[in-house]
């Protein structure tokens, strides 16, 4: 694939670029080229061997569908990293939307749902190197096809619109993502919480919260202004993070 749409906007937002037909992870590679300067790093690949999600979860990585991280020197303060996965699933979100797939929502914390199925996931990670903080994002969705998971439903986006572009709508998701991160870098993404809130699925719903391998159960009431959960367990509040 010439990836024409994405080098062009590679270009214009100063994004390093890399293309690969098969990696271990996209995450993994994002951790091992570094340059002097603090531009964006995007890493592409056709295909990963071990691709993971939360909690060292694998993720099944077919060719054909979208496996890609970004790799960025954020200003903000390092405790608010974890935002850009919270940004990054709410641009995911707006893109299928505007490719006219509907009933789209978040499932705490990084899962992409689409008529009650899993259709993609987001997975951020930080790291301290030459004296920067980076966070790396990585997202990967269904694209041509799904796997069949025994804990829950997935599906894929050409199920819903047969007529998409592989590469035109990656470029809009990324073009999206960027756009989002760099207002949210500048401390202009006033509305993010406001958005991740109305995007949860089980928002004032009864949840059970694997919190660092501890289980929570309680209603999902509200997301604090930094973009925790604010779950009532047994009559008290409780803040996930």
């Amino acid at each position: 694939m010439e990836y024409k749409y994405l080098l062009d906007l590679c270009k214009k937002k100063n994004i390093e670029f890399y293309y690969f037909e098969k990696v271990n992870s996209t995450m993994d590679v994002s951790k091992k080229l570094f340059f002097e300067n603090k531009s964006t790093l995007l890493i592409c690949s056709a295909q990963q061997t071990s691709g993971r999600g939360r909690l060292g979860n694998k993720w099944i990585s077919n060719k054909g569908n979208i496996f890609f991280s970004l790799r960025f020197v954020p200003k903000v303060d390092l405790k608010k990293f974890y935002q850009i996965g919270i940004l990054s699933c709410i641009s995911i979100k707006k893109t299928l939307k505007k490719f006219g797939i509907s009933n789209v929502s978040i499932k705490w914390p990084n899962d992409i749902i689409v008529e009650n199925m899993k259709i993609g996931g987001v997975l951020t990670e930080t790291f301290f190197k030459n004296n920067y903080n980076y966070c790396t994002v990585g997202i990967g969705i269904n694209f041509i096809n799904s796997p069949t998971i025994k804990k829950y439903s997935t599906t894929y986006i050409k199920k819903y619109n047969s007529s998409i572009n592989f590469e035109i709508f990656l470029t809009f998701l990324i073009k999206m993502i960027i756009n989002s991160y760099n207002k949210w870098n500048d401390s202009k993404y006033n509305n993010l919480i406001d958005e991740y809130k109305k995007s949860l699925i089980f928002f004032g719903k009864e949840v059970i919260i694997n919190n660092n391998n501890n289980l929570i159960k309680g209603i999902l009431i509200d997301v604090t202004k930094d973009g925790y959960l604010v779950l009532n367990s047994n009559n008290k509040k409780r803040i996930i993070q």
